[in-house]
């Protein structure tokens, strides 16, 4: 089922229906988002860019989501 838009008077969007199943998977994203902290993304952002230069001697992001998840309190 495709998304479906609700207009007003002049077809203007005032609301959208959305399939429960893409609905719980956004949902799901945005709870994985919330999760991430910004100093994770720095991190990730750094090893990216580490990749981009060297590639042979950067971590792998297997590696940098090891190290990020070892640090996290909730665990």
């Amino acid at each position: 089922m495709p998304v479906q838009y609700v207009t007003d008077d002049r077809g203007r969007r005032t609301a959208v229906v959305v399939p429960i199943d893409e609905w719980e998977n956004l949902q799901a994203h945005i709870e994985y988002a919330s999760d991430v902290s910004p100093e994770d993304i720095l991190e990730a952002n750094a090893a990216w860019e580490e990749h981009l230069k060297e590639p042979h001697k950067a971590k792998s992001i297997e590696q940098v989501m090891v190290e990020q998840l070892e640090r996290r309190d909730d665990r």
